[in-house]
């Protein structure tokens, strides 16, 4: 069967979502994991020993993880669509080489909380284009500038400085992922079933689902789904363009990654070819700072091998559009919403599951799908679905 090709639904509901770039990150932990087990503490460490280092000042606040001693973690978690690891068919489809690809752009900014006390794991998603003043410039912008218009080793730290700096969250370590590996991950499991309601499209980032149902996305396919940022959905006859933008994708994110994380826990990862090519594909795409040690990672690791991802408490930073004589400048933050969200971050207040808007269709179909292990995919809260199980 061709991905992206509709296959026979049968079944019930639907599930929250999640932010796309947790996805590397989390079977990364997941996996490496499962290898303590499976290959001992010794592969495990040479494993991570592996994962590419840089280093980021701004970084290095925290000591260790440890449970008797109530430390928290927060991770600064950048998805970035560099070019520089694809090649062949796969550099002249993505466009590398072109003026509009060089460098680096984060696409994807989180932040992951870890407490080990409370055995909690918690993740915010920062909208790329919230205003800020970005550290060390003083110049105003979106908050992915900060790490686009650095140059590779002044990026994370600029980063970093601006997320502390505009919404006082404390930064222990930063982890960066190369959307190559989700794509060779999404390729290696297999494949992920999707129920896509409607017809979908989006000609920039290549997406192209000409029928609604049960569909088979490969690595390609999922990537041009979460990638996309100008997504049109069939509906009354006619083409409409989620007004959402990037709010949306996160949420088709969310959605996307928590079928990914299903498919990989039903997974016979006995297999020690496809195990190893799984934790290769995370360990060779994924960077971080100097400061998060091997033991660290090793202990992160463990805490993810038995992690219930409907018990993650996960949400995006309220934002509201921010508009001035009628231009979009970009997001602004909705008060006093967004400071409870970075007080729960900063150990202040418990983080708690966002509420579900009444009435809300896309919202009211994630609180179904909390109750299921069914995937499904809800479009824009203008559209209401069915949703069948896949």
């Amino acid at each position: 069967m061709e991905a992206g090709q509709p296959i026979a639904p049968a079944g019930a509901t639907a599930r929250r979502r999640w932010p796309r770039r947790l996805l590397i990150v989390t079977c990364v932990f997941v996996l490496l994991g499962t290898t303590s087990f499976a290959f001992a503490d010794l592969y495990l460490r040479h494993k991570i020993s592996e994962i590419k280092r840089v280093d980021v000042p701004s970084a290095s606040e925290g000591g260790p993880l440890e449970e008797d001693t109530g430390t928290v973690m927060n991770v600064l978690v950048v998805g970035s669509d560099s070019r520089a690891n694809v090649t062949g068919e796969e550099a002249a489809a993505t466009g590398k080489g072109r003026s509009d690809t060089i460098g680096q752009r984060s696409d994807t900014i989180m932040v992951l909380h870890i407490d080990s006390t409370q055995k909690r794991v918690s993740l915010l998603s920062i909208p790329r284009d919230l205003d800020v003043t970005v550290a060390e410039t003083g110049q105003f912008g979106r908050i992915n500038s900060a790490f686009n218009d650095a140059s590779p080793d002044e990026g994370p730290t600029r980063l970093i400085a601006t997320v502390k700096n505009e919404l006082g969250i404390s930064i222990n370590h930063y982890v960066e992922v190369d959307f190559v590996g989700f794509k060779n991950i999404v390729d290696t499991l297999g494949g992920v079933t999707m129920y896509v309601p409607t017809p979908v499209r989006d000609v920039y980032s290549n997406l192209d689902i000409s029928k609604g149902g049960c569909v088979e996305f490969d690595g390609d396919t999922g990537l041009a789904w979460v990638r996309s940022r100008y997504f049109e959905y069939y509906d009354g006859g006619h083409w409409q363009y989620d007004p959402r933008a990037d709010i949306g994708r996160i949420e088709r994110q969310h959605d996307f990654i928590r079928r990914v994380l299903g498919k990989l826990s039903n997974t016979n990862l006995a297999n020690p070819l496809r195990l190893n090519a799984l934790i290769n594909d995370g360990v060779k795409n994924l960077t971080v700072d100097k400061t998060l040690s091997v033991g660290d990672m090793v202990k992160i690791a463990r805490k993810f091998q038995s992690l219930d991802a409907d018990g993650v408490v996960m949400d995006t930073l309220k934002t509201e559009p921010n508009y001035a004589g009628g231009t979009y400048l970009g997001e602004k933050l909705v008060q006093p919403d967004a400071q409870q969200q970075i007080d729960s971050f900063n150990g202040v207040a418990p983080a708690v599951l966002p509420a579900a808007p009444a009435g809300d269709a896309a919202s009211d179909a994630g609180a179904v799908a909390a109750a299921s292990s069914t995937p499904a995919t809800v479009l824009p809260a203008t559209t209401t679905t069915t949703v069948p199980a896949c």
